[in-house]
């Protein structure tokens, strides 16, 4: 019975070794000039690692100085504790943001896949460079060309944990066409430093989605803090705090 036990012991280990051995590790480096573009390397790690991947950032801040389109993940894991920063050059953003299929909205980073976990620890934050949008927008609510931090696209059974926002470009994050996704310990905060207001600044607005859950949001924007537009069903926010913004909308 003991010998039966232990053999049954080791198959399971090396069932769990091999399934460790499947896991492709991609390792994400910043150029570290502080000027070169770290999109391509960003790109090249999702594109590696899609499929039953580890994606790892280095601790340090990534210039994010074009779009990125990462779809069609599976089984992947995404470890963010640095902070990725978007370019200030507005004329490059209006001219090459990723549509959302919704009126006029782009987006910089068009983002989607099953079975995807993106862990930020409270630490990693998307930085939208918002107060150059604010300046040069001076109030104009739906500039076209300006662009939606994220969209999370064609996205099921999924989670987003312990990611920060601050100063988008836009609205901060769009989910369209996506089902059965969590994002829990969300941190949004779109202020406006200057008489320019951070107008139209959307903590998140959803889409032809179902069962979308927000738990522990804390968003400060210029607008709706949670929208809901068309088509989103079965939606549950809960344990949600909102500064300033109108709070949850629908439409």
């Amino acid at each position: 019975m003991q010998k039966l036990f232990l053999h049954i012991l080791l198959f399971s280990y090396s069932l769990l070794c091999a399934h460790a051995s499947d896991v492709k590790v991609c390792r994400v480096n910043p150029s570290g000039d502080g000027v070169s573009n770290d999109a391509p390397a960003i790109r090249k790690a999702f594109e590696e690692c899609k499929k039953d991947g580890h994606i790892i950032f280095d601790n340090a801040t990534f210039h994010v100085e074009s779009v990125l389109q990462t779809t069609g993940l599976s089984n992947v894991v995404i470890d963010l504790k640095s902070t990725l920063l978007w370019g200030s050059n507005i004329t490059y953003w209006r001219a090459n943001g990723l549509p959302l299929g919704y009126q006029n909205q782009t987006t910089a980073w068009m983002f989607g896949g099953d079975r995807v976990t993106f862990n930020g620890y409270d630490t990693g934050t998307f930085d939208g460079n918002g107060q150059l949008w604010y300046d040069f927008t001076n109030g104009v609510s739906n500039l076209p060309g300006r662009p939606i931090s994220i969209m999370i696209t064609n996205t099921t059974n999924s989670r987003f944990t312990g990611l920060r926002f601050v100063q988008s470009q836009f609205w901060t994050m769009a989910i369209i066409n996506s089902e059965d996704v969590i994002l829990d310990s969300i941190y949004v905060n779109s202020t406006s430093s200057s008489s320019a207001p951070a107008r139209n600044t959307d903590g998140v607005d959803t889409f032809f989605s179902n069962r979308i859950t927000f738990r522990n949001w804390t968003v400060t924007s210029g607008d709706d803090n949670i929208s809901l537009k068309a088509n989103s069903t079965n939606i549950l926010v809960q344990d949600s705090v909102f500064h300033g913004g109108l709070g949850v909308a629908i439409g």
